[in-house]
């Protein structure tokens, strides 16, 4: 069955040949440069240039120059890689992802993600670098990205907060389980991994649970004090998402790093919705 992109763009779109994020950056800077924005940027392009236009950039897929670079140095970097509980892909539900779970990305995100890490791991297992991957769930607080769904809520909120009226919100069964965890945390898990001496393996870091996208979104409408009216839809085509499970296992992230989630979805929200108000909205 074909996509809906496909029946309805032109055959000279499709045949289009796909942007290659390295060789266009490569084609705007120097050759020899080493891209840190390794993930996607959430923040409006800052200048009008070729790469400046308002979309989701994806990882940068080169790690292999980053590694050499840190390889040529007198002595051994310390690399830290930020990967995601994308690159395992869909598992059963129920599932308490452990480390030693295959990686099976379905999405171009997760997969760009798993060649990172492979690049990392050899470098880490050849001397080349003291390296260490942690594969992040979803990170939930402050500075939302504006283009993620609980952006996109917390946008609506906020905005009918400053016009002083209710919200109103269109939302999809967003049954999918996913692994949400606290912004904070997550900085704790990093700082932790750089202090730390593991090195050539990957460690998970997340809340160890399961929450649906409509729970948090609930709790976002609840932590924002906005009344809300919503409308129910049923999804593309009536299907739901209810299959999509991530429940990262983090045992091994209190083992190797001593770190552990100490924060509630609760705190992340609360500290995505004060985030707001401190950037000049004028919220309740």
């Amino acid at each position: 069955m074909t996509s809906l992109a496909e029946r309805l763009a032109r055959p000279e779109i499709l045949a289009l040949p796909p942007f290659d994020i390295s060789a266009n950056a490569n084609a705007l800077f120097a050759r020899d440069a080493v891209k840190l924005d390794a993930n996607e940027n959430p923040y409006p392009p800052l200048g009008a240039d070729a790469l400046s236009t308002d979309v989701n950039r994806y990882p940068e897929p080169q790690p292999a120059h980053l590694v050499a670079a840190m390889a040529a140095l007198p002595w051994r970097g310390r690399l830290v890689q930020l990967g995601s509980v994308h690159e395992y892909g869909l598992v059963r539900i129920g599932t308490s992802i452990a480390e030693d779970t295959e990686a099976n990305p379905s999405m171009a995100y997760g997969k760009l993600k798993v060649e990172a890490t492979e690049v990392i791991l050899r470098a880490a297992r050849d001397g080349l670098v003291d390296g260490l991957v942690l594969r992040l769930g979803n990170v939930v607080g402050a500075g939302q990205p504006h283009h993620s769904l609980l952006g996109v809520i917390a946008g609506k909120l906020s905005t009918a907060a400053r016009e002083g009226r209710p919200a109103a919100l269109t939302l999809a069964p967003l049954a999918a389980k996913r692994d949400f965890f606290d912004l904070d945390d997550a900085a704790d898990a990093v700082l932790a991994a750089v202090r730390s001496e593991a090195s050539g393996r990957v460690v998970n870091i997340g809340s160890g649970s399961a929450s649906s996208a409509r729970e948090v979104v609930e709790l976002l409408i609840k932590v924002s004090g906005v009344p809300t009216e919503i409308e129910n839809t049923t999804g593309n085509n009536g299907e739901t998402d209810d299959l999509e499970w991530q429940q990262l296992s983090v045992g091994l992230a209190s083992d190797v790093l001593g770190w552990m989630p100490r924060r509630d979805l609760s705190d992340a929200v609360e500290s995505l919705w004060t985030a707001l108000a401190v950037d000049g909205a004028n919220l309740p």
